[in-house]
């Protein structure tokens, strides 16, 4: 991540704009996008806060649009993020957590057990 809160912003726009146009192409990166979003949620820049939360919602988007999304990648990234000590890290697992459990072609419901302990700690 850049010390320059510009960089990352025009990092999360330009993101943006390539999952725009490439739409379901850009799930063969969900890992290092997932990541980058994680990390740039909690910035203490609001811009570039506020760019990251566009990039995710569009990047949902995109996932619940998708037929073929990885739920078991889906599930280790989050397990890795989880117990993560910061309330905007651990707000960003659980928003996606809630998508992905009301999206009916998504079967989360069996990897909730794995999730659970992370969720109430």
């Amino acid at each position: 991540v850049d010390n320059d809160c510009r960089v990352r912003y025009f990092g999360c726009e330009s993101m943006y704009n390539i999952a725009k146009v490439g739409r379901g192409s850009m799930l063969l990166f969900f890992r290092e996008i997932f990541d980058g979003v994680g990390k740039l949620i909690c910035d203490p820049d609001t811009h570039v806060k506020n760019g990251a939360e566009l990039l995710d919602r569009l990047v949902k988007d995109i996932v619940t649009e998708s037929n073929n999304f990885d739920v078991d990648l889906f599930v280790s990234l989050v397990r890795d993020r989880i117990y993560v000590n910061n309330d905007y890290v651990r707000q960003y697992v659980v928003s996606w957590i809630q998508l992905l459990s009301s999206v009916p072609d998504i079967d989360l419901i069996s990897h909730l057990p794995s999730l659970l302990d992370g969720l109430f700690l």
